[in-house]
């Protein structure tokens, strides 16, 4: 008696805090409002609306994809690894199995930091790919573990039988070993995919921008604000699960009755292909072909619209409370009859509907105007080449489709534009004075250093000058004139200055930050600088000289990018049109 009260007790605990919320949540994705406190009659327009979310349908596709490839994957690899193990002495054997189950014994927040950190050392892009590795890694193990069990119950003199009478240890492991341990290679690709499925810890630390699965894509959601979408998707996956268990369990089975009479034998091998095989493969196969439709479609906005996410359509009543009491504001009015905006409401939504004003105007004129288009940027010293490069590569292109830009500026900022992908690509020199410092630089910077071509090094001066007409000109003879350099910063060192020579003290030294500003003051006060020997027919025409400087130094000429980046198609037309002007040097 009191055993029995006790179970019913038990049974109806269990089922009250398991289904309880379940339930809950169920019949909240039937309600016709979005509040949580008050039941609006029913409706199925949720179930609508998440179908047409395109985000959580591709999420959907993204997980499934992942799930059932780690799965396959990790089978394999785990299944070849228990047979490797089998064969090992029994130290080796207990050794390799404790390495093989620290990953199950481990929190999954270790795991995942250290994974992260392993694709970012080898310079993976975090994305569907390094997920797929995650999920593999941490699948191995239990399918090791349901392989392992099914190896040892394996009769080893059948399988030396089958070689005995002639058979290779191919088709004996096939046709002997495989059917035996088959359950448990099923068993861990089942686990496998349900726990690819489950995951979330692992996932959000591999994962980069614009790749979710479904427990990232929820969670992103809930931080957003709880819609009812979501709750339509518990219910349907929680559905899905449940219908698939009840058709396994309830589906004929060949040892049940043995007495069945013969007639009702073929019924029963339909049934049981139909419950056990065709129905739980046309639901996977359905939900897969369906991630794939959804998965194909551009979810951008096709009207060129910028989505701003917020808290969402839904936002909880506690959050207006608290802004209420945080302002001061009655936004509502609360009554048994329902809710108003009060007068302070209005004009705080008359505010609020000024500033989304604003932020579509700025959405227009900024936002969208350059909406699509391809990006073409560089970097660059203050080399007038680099600019006539960049003029004839824009002349070529369609400036609507375009969104241009060319940056003259200090050499660390050229290191940090293309660090930042504000540039696809920096110009700068590398001479003997700076090549030591300015290679470990860009190697601690992820940069890489193209040799476009090599050119001597000149003095630019104003034609009435001194020095103009001379064949060459020593560093003595410029000693008595004002020395013209490119301003690099307080915190600058002499290896990132623009002046391949800038070792070389002399007395009167101007800096400037405009190439204009220091042809003006070569001309003006019969200044110089000292850069390569490509000058720009304007300024030829204009009476600016480039005379040859006496030394051995020279200046290798070329462009930075990312390690192993390549180069667009623009960008590659770019670097053609910087050599057309090398040809020109005389080195």
């Amino acid at each position: 008696m009191i055993k029995n009260a006790a179970k019913r007790i038990y049974l109806v605990l269990i089922c009250l805090i398991l289904y309880a919320p379940i339930v809950t949540l169920m019949v909240l994705s039937f309600n016709n409002t979005k509040t949580r406190s008050r039941w609006g009659g029913f409706t199925g327009k949720w179930y609508v609306s998440l179908f047409q979310n395109k985000e959580i349908m591709n999420a959907l596709y993204t997980t499934l994809i992942i799930a059932l490839l780690s799965a396959l994957i990790a089978t394999l690899i785990g299944t070849l690894a228990a047979l490797g193990m089998q064969v090992m002495r029994s130290r080796t054997r207990t050794l390799f199995m404790g390495i093989t189950n620290i990953p199950m014994l481990n929190a999954d927040i270790v795991t995942g930091v250290s994974l992260m950190l392993l694709f970012i050392a080898f310079r993976l892009t975090l994305g569907f790919k390094t997920i797929l590795l995650a999920h593999i890694t941490f699948n191995i193990p239990y399918v090791i573990l349901s392989v392992m069990p099914k190896l040892k119950q394996t009769n080893k003199r059948t399988y030396e039988a089958a070689l005995d009478l002639g058979a290779s240890p191919l088709y004996a492991f096939v046709k002997v070993v495989l059917p035996d341990i088959m359950p448990g290679i099923f068993s861990g690709f089942l686990l496998a995919f349900t726990m690819s499925l489950d995951d979330f810890v692992i996932t959000h630390f591999t994962k980069g921008p614009g790749v979710d699965t479904l427990s990232t894509k929820i969670y992103s959601e809930v931080r957003k604000g709880i819609k009812p979408e979501m709750y339509a998707l518990s219910t349907l996956m929680f559905v899905t699960v449940l219908i698939l268990l009840i058709l396994i369990n309830l589906s004929p089975a060949d040892k049940r009755k043995k007495n069945v009479p013969v007639r009702f034998g073929r019924a029963r091998k339909i049934g049981r292909f139909f419950f056990q095989k065709l129905i739980p493969v046309a639901m996977a196969v359905l939900i897969v072909i369906g991630g794939f439709i959804y998965g194909q479609k551009d979810g951008t906005s096709k009207n060129g619209q910028v989505i701003v996410y917020n808290w969402g359509e839904y936002i909880d009543p506690e959050i207006i409370d608290l802004f209420e009491e945080e302002t001061g504001i009655d936004i509502f009015k609360r009554t048994n009859k329902g809710v108003y905006v009060t007068a302070e409401g209005s004009a705080f939504l008359e505010h609020a509907r000024f500033i989304v004003a604003q932020y579509d105007y700025i959405e227009h004129q900024y936002v969208r105007a350059h909406e699509k288009k391809k990006r073409f940027a560089v970097s660059t010293q203050h080399y007038a080449f680099a600019v006539k490069a960049f003029i004839n590569t824009v002349k070529q292109l369609n400036l609507s489709e375009y969104q241009t830009a060319i940056r003259e500026t200090r050499t660390s900022e050229i290191m940090k534009d293309v660090c930042a992908s504000r540039s696809e690509l920096g110009i700068i020199y590398l001479s003997k004075s700076n090549e030591a410092y300015m290679k470990k630089r860009l190697k601690n910077d992820n940069l890489e250093f193209h040799y476009l071509f090599e050119c001597s090094i000149y003095a630019y001066l104003w034609h009435e000058h001194q020095l103009a007409h001379k064949p060459s000109i020593s560093y003595q003879e410029l000693q008595q004139y004002p020395y013209l350099i490119f301003e690099q910063g307080e915190n600058s060192v002499s290896f990132l200055s623009e002046e391949t020579e800038s070792k070389y003290t002399f007395p009167d030294v101007i800096r400037t930050n405009d190439r204009a500003t220091m042809m003006e003051l070569i001309r003006q006060i019969h200044a110089f600088t000292i850069c390569c020997g490509i000058m720009d027919d304007v300024y030829k025409k204009q009476g600016f000289i480039a005379v040859p400087i006496d030394t051995d130094e020279t200046m290798k000429i070329g462009y930075v990018t990312l390690k192993n980046a390549k180069l667009s198609a623009v960008s590659e037309e770019y670097v053609r049109q910087l050599k057309v002007f090398g040809q020109n040097s005389n080195v």
